[in-house]
């Protein structure tokens, strides 16, 4: 009886430490996993905020790189617009002036070229009266040497 008394004390105990052994690996495995998964699953959440973060970031750059390309743009659209409006103001200010100066240049000669006939005019006119008067002169000295 004794032996089976300490073979049932040896086999309880075993049997104990067994469970308790079961008991704690099993312990040790969930708590384990559960504190690696928490890790595993915060590491993943992380990522994924940095993986937002990043897209955001790059969104938003690409998006101010968009608007100042197309702010220098604008800027040189306007600056072409306001070029062109001013050469266009400039060549018909020059077209004005020149068809200015050729019409004053056109004029004055044609005043001059007036002037000028004017005094051939009055020139001729002269001569002509001038031709009149030798004519008569010739005429009645003429006449007087025959009468």
């Amino acid at each position: 009886k004794a032996s089976l008394v300490k073979w049932k004390e040896m086999t309880y105990v075993k049997q104990v430490e067994w469970k308790l052994v079961v008991r704690a690996n099993c312990h040790y495995r969930f708590f384990l996993k559960e504190r690696y998964w928490d890790t595993w699953r915060r590491f993943l959440d992380q990522n994924k905020s940095i993986s937002v973060k990043k897209q955001k970031a790059d969104k938003f750059c690409s998006h101010l790189l968009l608007k100042r390309y197309l702010n220098k743009l604008k800027r040189a659209v306007a600056f072409r617009k306001d070029y062109n409006a001013n050469k266009s103001v400039a060549q018909s200010l020059y077209d004005r002036n020149l068809s200015k100066k050729t019409m004053n240049l056109w004029y004055r000669a044609m005043a001059d070229r007036s002037i000028f006939h004017e005094r051939e005019n009055i020139a001729l006119h002269f001569w002509s009266l001038s031709l009149q008067r030798q004519c008569l002169v010739q005429w009645v000295n003429y006449k007087n040497q025959n009468v």
